[in-house]
């Protein structure tokens, strides 16, 4: 009986073993099968619009003839003129400015050739913009536009685009030239027009002329400078030739105007024609001590609150001298509303009321600061007017569309404003371009290097410290830890004695950073730092 009950089982076991090999088998045959041409038909309609552009790129680089290729490439042409369309393209001549345009047949690339009808001028939908006589898909460029916003490197740029679009040829130097082209553009976009409480100030970059062959002295233009490291400190200071400045207004529902308005100081016509000429119905103007803002708000009768760049430094000396806010605010020692004769207590309800600040506009420039000086190592200065629109455009666009530019969509909806701008760059301009000091007065300049000069001689500190727009109310203390480096780390965890600071080195700041954020001493620590160590790196 035992017996007979393992052989009904071993006879289950076995069946059971021989119809898992056959299904095997049978899979593996299924498997080996060669995919049909009917299959590849039926799954066009299901691919994404990237498939098929991956799709075509290997169509490309199979052995097409001649006549396959034009075909392919009158694809792409009438993609790109589909789109263009879209956008109203090629509705005005872009030689007499005739509104009387007709279609006048196809180039050879398959491109439709439009003809104005007053003058006789032949163009097409891209003439004038940055697409003009373009070899590439519409697809290929809004992923151009695309790694641009993910901040790709040149080098990542070329390999994705050779990959995915076999651009074999493509080199690092034309992608370079495409970005900026797009630079250029944005330039011409318009910005917002500013309302209501506006926050505005200066920052200042230092000069970078990276990527020139002769490195022109900003101190004396007629002669040439030797190659410098990007942290070595400047001669004469941020108001002086060997930084650019940029100006930035804000107001409160986020909308940014940012101009480079050259090197040195900021003058006050830069400020009305640049970036005061887009305002409209200012009730406050935000701003430091700078007489150029003191001077605009009592033309235009508007009310100006002023914050010192000091701000910090003066309340600390001052509570330790044993004065309280209202004697200091009485002294106009700490901020203040400009030709008003408030009490304290007038000016603190004001302040509240309006949120008068300068936090906003600090917030563009760490934006700026971090996407142009430690992003991208320092940009050189002839080209960090197109850089400051870009990122102007991008903040905007976030305010507008109320999510940052991320996703291929957001690429699309770029290269659209940027092409209804009509503006090309020739290539030969952009490489002809040279750093521009002759906004720089010569008297005032020969002045601030005497006076630097004198300071010296007498040991005067003649640093600029950081100042209350980077340690204010809208002070970010973890962003302000990332960014410091491991020897002031150590001397923070050294003055709060941190426990394990010993082991603080590259690559382990992690709990060190987090645990000096929530230490009681962090705040007397930082000060501490900014009087041992003065400037930041990059100024």
């Amino acid at each position: 009986m035992f017996y007979t009950i393992l052989i009904i089982i071993l006879n289950k076991k076995l069946k059971l073993l021989y119809n898992c090999c056959n299904e095997r088998e049978n899979y593996m045959s299924r498997k080996k099968q060669p995919i049909s041409f009917d299959d590849v038909l039926n799954l066009v309609p299901s691919l994404s619009t990237r498939q098929i552009q991956r799709l075509i790129t290997q169509m490309q680089q199979s052995n097409l003839t001649d006549n396959q290729k034009k075909n392919l490439t009158k694809i792409i042409s009438s993609d790109l003129d589909t789109h263009a369309e879209k956008l109203g393209l090629g509705k005005i001549c872009p030689k007499c400015g005739s509104v009387i345009v007709k279609k006048n047949g196809k180039r050879a690339n398959g491109l439709q050739r439009l003809q104005c009808n007053d003058c006789g001028h032949r163009f097409s939908y891209f003439s004038n913009t940055i697409l003009d006589k373009t070899h590439f898909s519409w697809d290929m460029w809004i992923e151009f536009i695309y790694l641009m916003l993910q901040n790709s490197s040149l080098t990542e740029t070329t390999e994705i685009l050779k990959t995915d679009f076999g651009l074999s040829s493509l080199t690092k130097q034309t992608v370079l030239t495409w970005r900026l082209k797009i630079l250029e553009c944005s330039k011409e976009i318009e910005q917002p027009t500013l309302s209501g409480i506006i926050e505005t100030d200066e920052t200042s970059f230092h000069e970078n002329q990276k990527g020139s062959r002769e490195l022109i002295n900003p101190l004396d233009t007629t002669q040439i400078r030797k190659a410098r490291k990007t942290s070595k400190a400047s001669k004469y200071g941020a108001l002086g030739p060997e930084f650019g400045t940029v100006i930035c207004a804000v107001d409160h529902t986020g909308h940014t105007v940012s101009k480079y308005v050259g090197v040195g100081r900021a003058s006050m016509d830069a400020f009305e024609i640049d970036v005061a000429s887009h305002f409209k119905d200012v009730t406050h103007l935000c701003s430091d001590a700078n007489n150029i803002y003191s001077k605009f708000c009592n033309n235009k009768n508007i009310i100006h609150y002023v914050r010192p760049s000091n701000y910090l430094e003066r309340i600390k000396n001052g509570r330790k001298a044993g004065k309280t806010d209202n004697d200091m605010y009485s002294n106009q020692e700490i901020d203040y509303i400009e030709g008003r004769n408030l009490s304290y207590a007038q000016f603190k309800y004001m302040k509240d009321k309006y949120k008068l600040s300068l936090a906003h506009v600090n917030q563009v420039h760490s934006r700026l600061k971090q996407k142009l000086v430690y992003e991208k190592h320092g940009i050189t200065l002839k080209n960090i007017d197109g850089y400051v629109c870009w990122e102007t455009m991008l903040i905007n666009y976030t305010v507008d569309n109320e999510h940052s530019p991320t996703t291929r969509k957001d690429a699309e909806k770029i290269l659209g404003m940027l092409l209804l701008v009509h503006k090309n760059v020739l290539i030969k301009e952009i490489r002809n371009r040279k750093c521009d000091f002759s906004s720089m007065n010569p008297i005032y300049q020969q002045k601030l290097i005497d006076k630097t000069d004198e300071y010296r001689k007498t040991k005067m500190s003649y640093k600029e410290y950081i100042s209350s727009e980077d340690m204010g109310d809208d002070f970010n203390l973890r962003d302000f830890l990332d960014t410091l480096p491991i020897y002031m780390l150590k001397f923070l965890c050294d003055y709060c004695k941190i426990k394990g600071r010993t082991k603080l080195k590259k690559g382990c700041t992690y709990k060190f950073k987090r645990a000096l954020e929530i230490h009681p001493d962090v705040q007397n620590a930082i000060d501490a730092l900014i009087q041992l160590y003065g400037t930041k790196k990059e100024e």
